[in-house]
């Protein structure tokens, strides 16, 4: 298949002829996909005991059932494509995480009455049963590139990482004729963060990529946690692992104990529901508390072939975006590794448009990134934004053949500078109500925080009169604070009238965004 090198876009008149080329490299996908990859497992960590990962996928492959969607590729949804190709490229025990130039799109289901909502992964424009790039990080930091051959004769591509200065690399085919490289990243190249901009030669248009993957050790996750909202354990604090049998025989038979719903929420898919648009299959259990946060016990029922073959996409989850200040996949339960992604909406938000794509547009649409790896056995996968106001992010998992457990902890305060459950400053608004002036006055507030003046009225926190007589300020301050503060009035020469009455003190929730009124006092 030709591309055209302005806008990146297929040639209609060559897909018959493209597709005859397809089919040697098809049917050794299928092979691939067929042949269930020996994970990686890594152990657990040395204070968790054995136990505590056991069930009944303990030596199940993920992909038993076969590739996801089904065994015929011209079904498969664009779920099911970027899974089978993740599985194809993880099957090598060399890569830690695989990521794909994407468009994810959010909606406004919410079927379970939180912050999340379901989503959809397109390739647009692109009909092909593989993503149109592939891209692996290595153990040893190599990235290997795969263009796949349906973009048409490629030599080499230009690549740029962030706004450092492109470098050319030459192309060669593999075994499956695809355009490949590999790339040796320069000292201090930071994989988790780095954003990488890929222009095939002679194209205006350009992939997007990043590898960035968040997963961090349940331990030192669930030891991030801030101590008023930590249960008495965690991971597991109910204890689940710990029973006879699988988690999903414990729960089924027990629950998850008090605070918990005693039996389970039946879902027959997990954020799947999308009008005209099959995401996911498969149903899934669930039990949940919201104290001292939102804690969910998850059992995914396992691969559907069946299913999988009837709508072309994948047991599990579908896509989900993060409307919560944060989610976290946590694979505490079983011994089997969950393949699972993350995703990021505009990798290059509109204000860097001309650096990252110059004068082109991101290819084929794809202005997003995905990436995949397998969840390890006692490790977590983090989802939440950057900021309050970031781009939207996203993440995916698929079912174990056989039934498997794992934990959702949906974080209520915005994760912190290190993608942990410690909470970032939370966007504060303090407000004075009935506070009158006349020319010359305005209130402020000032309290014991160093953000409020450390009780230096000099150092005072102006507020805004947009709402006269309720006055604002919008700040930054620590969850979990307690401030003592009181308003003020200044007048023009600097004289200072304190509002009557006590102190005002309040603590900071554990939040994103918080709001606290006071009034006036004469």
């Amino acid at each position: 298949m030709q591309a055209n090198a302005a806008d990146g876009t297929l040639r209609a008149s060559t897909l018959e002829a493209a597709m005859h080329r397809l089919l040697a490299p098809l049917a050794a996908l299928l092979a691939a996909c067929a042949t269930p990859p020996a994970p990686e497992m890594v152990a657990a960590p040395a204070e968790r005991p054995a136990a505590a990962v056991v069930g009944k996928a303990d030596q199940a492959s993920a992909t038993a059932a076969g590739p996801w969607g089904g065994a015929d590729p011209a079904r498969w949804t664009p779920e099911a494509v970027l899974a089978n190709a993740a599985e194809e490229a993880l099957a090598d025990p060399a890569v830690v995480v695989v990521a794909f130039p994407v468009r994810l799109s959010a909606s406004d289901v919410a079927p379970f009455g939180d912050g999340q909502t379901n989503a959809v992964v397109d390739l647009p424009g692109w009909s092909v049963p593989r993503p149109p790039v592939v891209a692996a990080l290595r153990h040893d930091g190599a990235v290997t590139l795969r263009l796949d051959h349906a973009l048409g004769p490629i030599a080499g591509l230009s690549l740029q990482v962030e706004d450092g200065a492109p470098l050319h690399l030459a192309l060669a085919p593999d075994a499956a004729g695809h355009a490949s490289a590999t790339w040796q990243p320069p000292a201090g190249w930071r994989p988790a963060t780095d954003r990488l901009i890929l222009r095939p030669d002679g194209w205006n248009d350009a992939f997007p990529l990043s590898f960035r993957h968040p997963v961090r050790d349940a331990d030192v996750l669930a030891d991030s946690v801030p101590a008023p909202l930590r249960p008495a354990a965690l991971p597991d604090p109910a204890g689940v692992s710990g029973r006879p049998g699988s988690a999903a025989d414990a729960l089924a038979a027990q629950g998850a104990g008090p605070g918990y719903n005693h039996a389970p929420y039946v879902t027959p898919t997990v954020h799947a529901g999308l009008p005209g648009r099959v995401t996911a299959v498969g149903g899934a259990r669930s039990w949940v508390t919201e104290a001292p946060f939102k804690h969910v016990y998850l059992c995914l029922d396992g691969r559907d072939a069946a299913a999988e073959a009837a709508t072309g996409a994948p047991s599990g989850a579908g896509w989900h975006a993060i409307g919560d200040p944060a989610e976290s996949l946590v694979n505490s339960l079983e011994a089997v590794p969950l393949l699972a992604a993350w995703g990021q909406a505009h990798l290059f938000a509109d204000d860097e448009h001309g650096f990252a794509f110059g004068a082109g547009a991101a290819a084929y649409g794809l202005t997003d990134v995905a990436t995949f790896r397998h969840l390890q056995p006692g490790e977590a996968l983090v989802t939440g934004r950057d900021s309050d106001y970031g781009p939207p992010v996203f993440h995916w998992y698929a079912a174990a053949a056989a039934p498997a457990c794992v934990e959702i902890w949906v974080h209520p305060c915005g994760l912190d500078a290190d993608e942990t459950f410690a909470c970032r400053p939370a966007a504060v608004q303090l407000q004075v109500r009935g506070a009158h002036t006349v020319a010359g006055e305005a209130i402020f507030l000032v309290g014991d925080h160093p953000a409020l003046g450390a009780w230096d009225a000099a150092q005072a926190v102006p507020l805004d009169p947009a709402g006269y007589p309720t006055w604002l300020a919008e700040l930054r301050l620590p969850p979990g604070e307690t401030l003592h503060f009181k308003p003020i009035r200044r007048d023009a020469a600097g004289r200072v009238t304190w509002s009557g009455g006590a102190d005002h003190t309040w603590t900071v929730p554990y939040a994103a965004r918080a709001f606290h009124g006071v009034d006036w006092v004469d």
